[in-house]
Order: C-alpha cells, then structure tokens, then sequence
C-alpha cells in the first residue's frame, strides 16, 4: 500500500489516513536516522528510492585533472545512460562550501571558475556527438567525488538538442581555456516520477498536462 493523499470526512477517513501515516513513519525515521549518524549519501539515496526517481550516476575521475584547450576524453566500464531530461555532466570544483545566499554562491562559484570558459561534449553509442550548455553553478550536501559540501559546474543539453532518452553515452570530452583543475568529474541522469507516468501513459498525460517538459518553462 503506498501513501495517497487522503480528505478527511468522518471517522473511517480519520483512521485511513492513521493508517496510511503509520506505514509512511518508518521509512521517515530510516531516513532522519541516516542523515543524523552522518550517512548523507546513503540517506540521500533512501529518499530517492522511496520517491520513485531513477538515477544513473557514474563518477568519471576521482583525481585532479588540468583541463586545457586540448579535449580531455573520458570513459567509464559502468554504462552512462541518459534516462530523461534531467541529466547533467559535472565537474567538481571545491568542497567545504557550505550553502550561502546566491550572490555569495555565484561570487565563490566564479572564483572557482578563474574565468575559464568550458566546452563539454558527449559521444553517443551510435557515434553522434552533443555539445552541452556552458556549466552552471551545483552544490551537493553529500559530495558526489569529494566529502560533502561539494560545488561543482554542472553541463546539460540546451532544449533544443535534447540527449535522446534511453541513449547510452560512450565517452565524454573536456576543455577549457585557460586551464582549469578540476578535483574530479561525474556523470548524472534522473528519470522522475512524472516522466516515468508519461512514457506509461503517453496519450493520457498529454491531455492532461501538455506541457510537463523543464524546456517548456519560459
């Protein structure tokens, strides 16, 4: 039985919604617990199965690498897959940034930039090649490659040259002029919810909501 969200009308509402609370309430606590023993990635990894979302995450570099104008290629065993519109090639910056208000976040985030401008492309299975929007800011409480607190500059694919989804990414490429060290690289795709209810339902949730895309929002 999963959790719905229930309008309470009389008693027989009163106790359902009881119910449904009391099969909700241990999978909260696994949750709470994790992150208070410290165990971000695990409990970040709970929520995301018990929201429903899909994520294919590969890290791609562990070490430092100096990017220059000359493409570095990476590749990994583990498949990067593109599993809907959420998907993203990141390269990790700094740790021990904690949150800030977002003019403090974009100066510390162009201080880690030094200026440099970043070109990112990815290399399809079948051979095509995509190059991603400039980076934006990314942060993640529990680092993806580094501890926690992790800023990183964040590549995805403009609106209009999607990665197609289901696409299986067989190398990356990157540059950068002037050079810029980098502390490590990850991939990241997330099928959420509501795309997976779409690619089930295709004909329904067009009538019902035919703009779900993040592209659509102006």
């Amino acid at each position: 039985m999963t959790a719905r969200p229930t309008r309470v009308s009389n008693i027989g509402d009163i106790s359902e919604a009881h119910y449904t609370l009391d099969l909700m309430r241990p999978k909260l606590l696994t949750a709470v617990t994790l992150a208070l023993l410290g165990c971000d990635s695990a409990a970040e990894r709970f929520v995301e199965l018990m929201s429903g979302r899909e994520t294919n995450r590969v890290v791609l570099a562990t070490q430092p690498l100096m990017l220059s104008e000359v493409p570095t290629t990476l590749t990994s065993p583990e498949p990067m897959k593109v599993l809907g519109e959420w998907t993203s090639l990141c390269l990790v910056l700094r740790d021990g940034v904690p949150l800030q208000p977002m003019k403090q976040m974009d100066q510390v985030f162009a201080n880690a930039l030094g200026g440099a401008k970043v070109k990112t492309t990815v290399v399809l299975g079948d051979g095509s090649r995509v190059t991603l929007n400039e980076p934006m800011q990314g942060w993640a409480r529990s680092g993806r490659v580094l501890s926690q607190n992790e800023l990183s500059a964040c590549a995805s694919a403009s609106c209009g040259v999607r990665l197609p989804t289901g696409a299986v990414v067989r190398s990356v490429e990157l540059s950068a002029t002037p050079q810029l060290q980098v502390r490590g690289v990850y991939w990241e795709s997330q099928l959420g919810v509501n795309e997976k209810r779409q690619a089930a339902e295709p004909s329904k949730v067009a009538q019902d909501s035919p703009s779900q895309s993040k592209c659509g929002a102006s």
